[in-house]
């Protein structure tokens, strides 16, 4: 018998009861029939720490959220698991699909990896817009504190443009500037200038929509915006 922290003693078969009656409802979720076309589709992860057998491990929650036509948010699927590379991307690109996902029209993710080949593999059609928080993230993580305060300002050049056309000027500012102390940051933005630059072909509203994947997250994460 094992005692909760309310005192009620639970029995082993008791808790193998509800963890098969949970994991059957889970797995019927997982399954579920969905929307035929969503608006915009957020996918990222986010780690956390968990103890198992004693042990402290990092594990990261996937999370896939649409929205649809009507401006309804629903979770179309939700894992737990380690580091994943491009066949997991893969492998929820067909989930989506063979679930009845037809079309999204826009894709807003964090830079994963073989997540844009998985994305155009499955949905060609669909816009696909990196998420701006995240690569200002990586972009000033290796940025001494004494530049940290000019270099946030720069980048905010960038991505606060008024079209790509000046947006895409701006890292070739940036690089004037930086590049003999941080050269790999203009190079990141001009490798993912393509899907970083999606949301200035939408109206200003759209934009704030689309920008970043933190915002979608916080829903369910309770994760807080990055950017002002």
């Amino acid at each position: 018998m094992l005692t909760n922290t309310s005192g009620f003693e639970v029995s082993a078969e008791t808790i193998s009861n509800i963890t098969r009656r949970v994991l059957t409802d889970v797995k019927e979720w997982q399954s579920r029939a969905l929307k035929p076309v969503y608006a915009v589709v957020f996918m990222d992860g986010m780690v956390f720490k968990v103890k198992k057998e004693g042990i402290v491990q990092k594990c990261t929650a996937y999370a896939c959220i649409g929205v649809d036509l009507d401006g309804q948010k629903e979770v179309l699927s939700l894992h737990i698991g380690g580091v994943k590379g491009a066949k997991y991307w893969v492998s929820v690109m067909n989930d989506l699909k063979s679930r009845g996902v037809q079309d999204v029209l826009i894709f807003c993710t964090d830079n994963l990896t073989g997540i844009s080949e998985a994305i155009k593999a499955y949905y060609p059609q669909s816009d696909h817009q990196k998420c701006i928080v995240h690569q200002i993230r990586n972009s000033v993580k290796h940025v001494g504190y004494k530049d940290l305060k000019e270099v946030c300002a720069d980048l905010k050049k960038i991505y606060t443009a008024s079209s790509a056309e000046i947006g895409f000027q701006n890292p070739n500012d940036f690089s004037e500037k930086w590049d003999d102390k941080y050269a790999y940051i203009s190079r990141s933005w001009r490798d993912n200038w393509e899907q970083l630059s999606t949301f200035w072909t939408f109206p200003d509203e759209i934009r704030r929509l689309i920008y970043t994947t933190s915002y979608e997250k916080s829903t369910i994460f309770s994760r807080r915006r990055f950017l002002d």
